[in-house]
């Protein structure tokens, strides 16, 4: 190999070896998914970055690069900042990893591909993938705001559509509804219906791509309820009732109000959500009689 092309590499590690410390600052949990690739993407860049400008000379073997950051860190690391402290093993963990996937995006792709960037036709599928995503992002906090203020408080005036919806919804949930507990059983049915009026199932959907692409914290299932996993609406359905139970234990029955006050603390002291759920809850009932 060239000894221009091992001089050129070993300037391009230096921009990678900011990039690395700049994001290792930015992100809480250090050495995650996105840091780890961040050097296979650099090298994708910087490929197609020497394609554009006919310095093709530069992709021979161009995962060194990888290799070439690493070196300077340790160099930087010992003679720079006079760390005395040895290298702990998610380093050499981390490096090993990193150069692996680097030499294999090289390999895979970058060797085999006579331009890295796709051409026109073959990314406007890609593009308008992106442009699509992101106008679904966009509306989907438009739409979210415009439920949230507008129009919530008028579900509550739609008794035809809360009837409906409760037949719908009993229907298809009543055998996952464990609770013995009759008086949670109506207000159990009347967060579901707020809740996937609020965030019907297609938004929900979108709100899941989310969280697997953009690693963006959201609500699960029908009932939006928290979850350190994913579930799907029938397990949201038991987290709900056990929440409501273990609610319901601190009531008195016997009050008047005790389906109201298990309901505000449910919603987490939220009185314009629990006066619209428990208006929507008295609909039920009434239907019931």
């Amino acid at each position: 190999m060239a000894l221009r092309v091992i001089f050129g590499q070993i300037l391009l590690a230096i921009p990678l070896f900011f990039l690395l410390n700049y994001f290792e600052k930015k992100e809480e949990k250090k050495k995650n998914l996105l840091y780890l690739l961040l050097p296979s993407v650099y090298i994708l860049i910087i490929s197609a970055l020497c394609e554009s400008i006919h310095w093709e000379f530069l992709k021979q073997n161009i995962f060194l690069i990888a290799i070439f950051e690493c070196i300077i860190r340790i160099v930087y690391t010992k003679k720079i900042a006079n760390q005395e402290e040895p290298f702990e093993k998610d380093f050499f963990y981390f490096y090993f990893v990193s150069i692996l996937i680097s030499y294999l995006t090289y390999t895979m792709y970058i060797a085999k591909v006579e331009l890295v960037l796709p051409s026109p036709n073959e990314f406007k599928n890609t593009l308008w993938l992106i442009v699509l995503f992101y106008l679904c992002y966009l509306w989907k906090d438009h739409v979210n705001w415009n439920i949230t203020v507008k129009e919530m408080k008028k579900l509550e005036e739609k008794e035809t559509y809360i009837v409906t919806s409760y037949a719908k919804l009993k229907t298809k949930y009543r055998n996952y509804i464990t609770t013995r507990n009759k008086d949670l059983i109506p207000l159990l049915y009347a967060i579901m219906i707020y809740e996937n009026y609020k965030m019907p199932m297609g938004l929900r959907n979108l709100k899941v791509l989310q969280h697997r692409f953009l690693n963006k914290e959201i609500k699960w299932g029908i009932m939006q309820v928290d979850s350190p996993v994913e579930i799907d609406d029938i397990e949201s359905i038991k987290i709900a009732v056990k929440t409501l139970e273990k609610i319901w234990k601190k009531q008195d029955p016997k009050k008047k109000n005790s389906i109201k006050n298990t309901l505000m603390e449910y919603n987490k002291e939220d009185i314009d959500k629990t006066n619209c759920i428990y208006r929507l809850y008295e609909t039920i009932i009434n239907f019931e009689k």
